[in-house]
């Protein structure tokens, strides 16, 4: 099950402010070199009906839908990783352009239980618009794609 999928069982048509059942699934799967990058064994990538459903309740609704739909390319693909700033939810911020609007996309390391064994994961904290470039200007940069090569 998709975001989309897990959006429109879950959050569409909900009122604002309400709770939703707590649910997550997998989105996409990070690349090696990402994996390597922000040290993390797990490439999975997750998101939870709340943070859809706090998405839809605060996003006009294009942006919401456009963010959706191209989570998984953001996700997978970041053009540049930065660190979160302390103040700020997440671990990591994901950058990306695509179709010439810029998108970022905070994550979280979370550990999740998987049968005998915990793994440590990510999680989706949000995504929106990137309005200003200068709003990075904060946040540490980790790590850059270099054309279609992986930096290292």
């Amino acid at each position: 099950m998709g975001a989309y999928t897990l959006f429109k069982k879950y959050v569409y048509k909900t009122e604002k402010k309400k709770h939703v059942f707590l649910k997550a699934t997998k989105i996409t799967s990070l690349t090696q070199v990402v994996s390597r990058v922000i040290d993390i064994k797990s490439n999975k990538v997750y998101i939870t009906t709340r943070v859809l459903k706090h998405l839809y309740d605060k996003k006009p609704s294009i942006e919401f839908y456009d963010c959706i739909k191209n989570l998984p390319k953001i996700i997978r693909y970041p053009d540049t990783i930065h660190a979160n700033i302390e103040s700020k939810r997440g671990d990591y911020c994901f950058i990306k352009k695509y179709d010439s609007r810029f998108y970022i996309c905070s994550l979280k390391k979370a550990r999740v239980a998987k049968k005998d064994l915990t793994e440590e994961t990510l999680f989706v904290v949000t995504i929106f618009w990137l309005r200003r470039q200068t709003y990075l200007k904060k946040y540490p940069h980790i790590w850059s794609w270099r054309g279609d090569i992986p930096s290292s």
